[in-house]
């Protein structure tokens, strides 16, 4: 939502749930009065974006800006490359993918014990889901492998207090901005 505040641009967003999707609708539709045209900029579907088979679903969008915001760490590295190919379909040329994951060496990894590990720099939860933690370098060849120009890929590291306890926990993210040139 900030970026429709900031600019006129249009908006897609995707997820396999769609609870999370009518909360994002929901949200836009409470904009309206004050940001007239929000729901028109806004597109929501449900697919599984890491399905080769959903492409169809994103070709043709013609969006200005795509965010993928912590989704990409959930699923195995092939399907990675399949999202990232989708979001690229779904972009006009000229268009944006902006991400933020978690990065190497957050918190989170350093504290998941070596019995949860599923491969290099992959873990399964207790829940049975995946957590990817990237470098800067895996997301950038990943961005480039899927034909995206990379703009900015950086660390971004978030220091929370725990209110209680008062001790500080060190986030570790990837924050990307990648460009569809043609």
């Amino acid at each position: 939502m900030p970026i429709m505040r900031s600019r006129p641009v249009r908006v897609t967003a995707t997820d396999i749930s769609p609870t999370s999707l009518m909360q994002l609708r929901t949200l836009a539709e409470t904009l309206e009065g004050s940001m007239p045209g929000t729901t028109q900029r806004l597109t929501t579907f449900v697919a599984d974006s890491a399905d080769p088979a959903a492409r169809p679903q994103f070709q043709g969008l013609q969006a200005d800006v795509a965010l993928i915001m912590f989704t990409l760490s959930a699923v195995p590295p092939s399907g990675q490359a399949h999202m990232l190919a989708n979001a690229y379909a779904s972009l006009r040329p000229g268009g944006f993918l902006c991400i933020r994951d978690h990065g190497l060496y957050d918190m989170v990894q350093l504290r998941i014990p070596p019995e949860q590990w599923a491969g290099p720099n992959m873990y399964k939860r207790g829940d049975g889901t995946l957590a990817y933690f990237f470098s800067v370098e895996d997301m950038r060849a990943k961005s480039e492998a899927a034909q995206f120009h990379v703009v900015d890929c950086e660390y971004v590291t978030v220091y929370n207090t725990n209110r209680k306890t008062g001790v500080q926990l060190r986030r570790v993210f990837v924050h990307a901005v990648l460009q569809k040139l043609c």
